[in-house]
Order: structure tokens, then sequence, then C-alpha cells
């Protein structure tokens, strides 16, 4: 028999984060990460991808380390930006360093910004536990195989503010 490809879009719009990653915080995630045309492997606590205003805090502590660290992608980092930023920014948590450190082996996407018109793709490898979260509220099954493409909605979300 053939392949059957199912496309579901999931959650809509996120305000602040999406979280890719294990439904149970104590196993560590492994997914693919296709950015910028190259491919990467990766292990860690799961992969956050956030707008400006959700960069001021589940963001903002999850890349702590980028601080010390060189990035591939100098326009990334783990701090706040604009809640009017036209791109999104991603960051993988705690990352898994292959052991025995090479150079070779380290990740070189464990953080990037996302443009308009561009998409991070997220092959999960994770088990059956592997999930994507908007916003903290939903919790969709993301399971081994499964692909999530993250991109900028075409659309910006408005702010409503009281008249007074």
């Amino acid at each position: 028999g053939g392949t059957t490809t199912t496309t579901t879009t999931v959650g809509g719009p996120a305000l602040n984060d999406v979280f890719v990653g294990q439904g149970d915080s104590r196993q560590m995630s492994k997914h693919q990460i296709v950015y910028r045309g190259e491919k990467e492997y990766h292990q860690g606590s799961g992969l956050l991808v956030s707008t400006g205003t959700g960069s001021t805090g589940w963001f903002a502590s999850a890349g702590l380390y980028l601080k010390n660290n060189e990035t591939k992608d100098k326009d990334a980092s783990s701090t706040s930006f604009s809640k009017s930023a036209p791109f999104l920014k991603f960051v993988v948590r705690e990352p898994l360093w292959c052991s025995p450190p090479q150079q070779n082996n380290f990740p070189k996407w464990t953080s990037g910004t996302i443009h308009s018109q561009e998409t991070v793709r997220i092959v999960s490898l994770n088990d059956e536990d592997g999930i994507i979260s908007c916003d903290s509220i939903d919790r969709i099954p993301f399971p081994r195989g499964s692909i999530a493409d993250i991109s900028i909605h075409p659309s910006p979300l408005s702010v409503v503010l009281p008249i007074v």
C-alpha cells in the first residue's frame, strides 16, 4: 500500500507561544528541525516558538543558556522583543549536547528567527506522548512521525483597548 498523509491545522494563531515536546516533562523530547534548508536532530526539553507578546515570560527564561553560547542565527537571542515585531523566535529548551563532545556534533540551530514567508518544520521523533501546545491552553497529540510547520500568520492579531 501507499503512504497516506493527513494535514490538520490545529490551535489557530497563537498569541504568545507554541510548545513542541513531550507531554511528560520528565521525558526527553526528540525531534528533527528543518530550518532554512538545513535538517538537524535535537534532544532536549522541547522547542518553544514565541511571538513578541510571549517573549517576556517562558521564552526569555527558556533560552538563558544562549547568552553564553554562539548561535548560528545572529538575530536570535532569548531576550524579549517588541510585541509588534514582524517575526517569531524559537529556542530549543535545555538541548542535550552530544556525548562525547566533538565540534561537529553540537546543534547549530538551538535558536532562530522566523521571518515572514519562512517556516520552521518540526518532525516528531517522540513516542506516543509528544504534544503541541498553543499558549499553554491546548494539548494536541504530536506522536512520532507527525510534522508541524510553524510560520507567521498572514493576519496580525489586533489589540482592543477600552474607551475611557
